[in-house]
């Protein structure tokens, strides 16, 4: 990663004072076997705002994807999108995914937090042992609102999903998931979180 930047500290005024403007923040994101992406954008903070008004990655074989995003911490305001051809990132050891043709968008206050995915298509691979697999999707649109605070949840299941075993003796198949009816309805899932702003990661444990 490299930045070239002006930053300005007055000590007196705190952290409100501080003033970053960085016209060249670039680096190289690496996923092993499906792409690498240069990124490049100017970032800004100013008045404890920071805001990224002009993010650029581009793919080894030249896909381009362009974004925004800024952030008010004192208010709890964000908001961003990024959109492009292709996209590959690395979730953990051993998942990996590949966007093409998406659109994201993301919005939030002290109170909601909105975000909205268009993907045209994708693929997805888990190499993290005892589980070898990989397959495709297509067409998949998702939109979350969450509002802040305490939330009753409910767990649908999908309707199939395509597991595709890559070791050499294993055969392609079928995978249906099953969740408790009681889950699928608010009034009898018995589950309830607390949705804080930042990020917010929930397990829950499903029982027949």
């Amino acid at each position: 990663m490299k930045v070239r930047a002006n930053v300005v500290f007055p000590f007196k005024e705190g952290l409100k004072g501080l003033r970053l403007e960085a016209d060249t923040l670039s680096g190289r994101y690496m996923v092993a076997g499906l792409d690498t992406q240069t990124f490049s954008a100017p970032v800004k903070m100013i008045g404890g705002k920071i805001a990224i008004p002009s993010l650029t990655l581009r793919s080894k074989g030249g896909a381009v994807v362009n974004g925004r995003f800024e952030l008010d911490p004192a208010t709890k305001r964000m908001n961003g999108n990024l959109s492009g051809n292709s996209l590959a990132a690395q979730l953990g050891a051993g998942d990996k995914i590949k966007l093409r043709d998406f659109k994201l968008e993301l919005r939030g206050d002290s109170t909601t937090i909105n975000l909205q995915v268009d993907i045209g298509s994708g693929s997805a691979e888990h190499v993290k042992a005892p589980m070898r697999a990989a397959g495709d999707f297509s067409r998949v649109s998702v939109i979350y609102r969450a509002p802040l605070g305490k939330n009753t949840v409910v767990i649908l299941p999908p309707t199939e999903i395509n597991i595709i075993d890559i070791k050499p003796d294993k055969q392609p198949k079928q995978v249906s998931l099953n969740i408790p009816e009681k889950y699928r309805r608010p009034e009898s899932s018995g589950l309830a979180r607390e949705v804080k702003p930042g990020n917010n990661v929930f397990d829950f444990e499903l029982k027949d």
